[in-house]
């Protein structure tokens, strides 16, 4: 079974456009390769290869699409293609319930995954290639013939531990390793003398929004409340990621 996953170019471009990668496709690409060893798993960055190159290498089972409020509609272009072909669309991103309604109604669209996508994701592709039911895979929103079927999410506590998850697997990327590196060259962390600029997810979510009160007032995000990774499994994550032969910004 093959699984491509792509984080579209959302057209506006931040200081770290090019130069940091979209981490959330690779942490579902960690984890899906972790718990299905067999599977082919592709990542694609919208941001250093362009849409069209991308569009000739999609020709999975399942492609997902990682959607934010500045690239949705280019992924909306990219899947209505992929779905010519057969192919089973998943959307995922950091939206409200109504929005995700939006998106499963679309034709071109199979399923949406919300909140904590990892778990959810590999128990999607595992079902689709099992040919088993989707109704206990929390998290996921999926078309059943022409209903819209929302399953349940974890209760509060129950969510997703970080300190579970697989280290991230960066050589997802490694095809853009030379387009990255010629990007921060360009960056004003490279002219202040770092050798090496990468991110990493430390924690979900926010404690102020463990009521809606606390909440600032451009806030969107969908979970309630802070988990963070703990010290011990933070520091064993960023110390591969250390260049120790220059100065790194993490």
């Amino acid at each position: 079974m093959k699984i491509q996953l792509v984080f579209p170019d959302g057209g506006a471009k931040l200081s770290s456009t090019g130069v940091l990668p979209p981490l959330g496709i690779v942490h579902l690409a960690t984890y899906l390769k972790n718990k299905f060893p067999l599977v082919n798993v592709e990542v694609f960055d919208g941001q250093v290869e362009s849409e069209n190159e991308i569009l000739n290498q999609l020709d999975a089972d399942i492609v997902g699409f990682s959607l934010t409020s500045a690239n949705y509609l280019n992924a909306f272009r990219m899947a209505r293609e992929v779905k010519k072909n057969g192919t089973k669309v998943v959307f995922g991103g950091p939206e409200s319930l109504e929005k995700l309604r939006e998106w499963i109604a679309l034709p071109f669209v199979d399923a949406v995954i919300r909140k904590d996508g990892e778990k959810a994701f590999y128990e999607y592709v595992k079902a689709i290639s099992e040919n088993k039911n989707l109704n206990d895979i929390e998290n996921l929103i999926f078309k059943n013939n022409e209903n819209i079927v929302i399953n349940k999410t974890p209760s509060r506590g129950n969510e997703q531990d970080l300190n579970d998850l697989p280290r991230l697997d960066l050589s997802f990327l490694d095809k853009y390793n030379e387009k990255y590196k010629e990007n921060f060259e360009k960056h004003s962390y490279s002219k202040k003398g770092y050798t090496k600029f990468i991110s990493m997810e430390s924690q979900r979510g926010c404690a102020k929004t463990e009521t809606l009160k606390g909440r600032c007032s451009f806030c969107a995000r969908v979970d309630l409340g802070l988990r963070r990774l703990s010290p011990e499994h933070f520091w064993k994550r960023v110390e591969p990621l250390i260049d120790n032969d220059g100065k790194t910004m993490i």
